[in-house]
């Protein structure tokens, strides 16, 4: 039964993934006019650029 949850966790890994990426993108390169979710907003707020 492992094989379940190792699909799970590399679907969440690629979301994850997915969403930092997106977070990045609008922290370091602000696209004037890209549709901006708000949570990926939130994050950059809260965070910050990355160091």
């Amino acid at each position: 039964m492992p094989a379940p949850l190792a699909a799970v966790a590399l679907v969440v890994l690629g979301y994850a993934a997915l969403i930092c990426a997106h977070a990045h993108v609008i922290r370091r390169h602000r696209v004037r006019g890209a549709h901006e979710p708000r949570a990926a907003l939130w994050l950059a707020a809260r965070f910050g650029p990355l160091p």
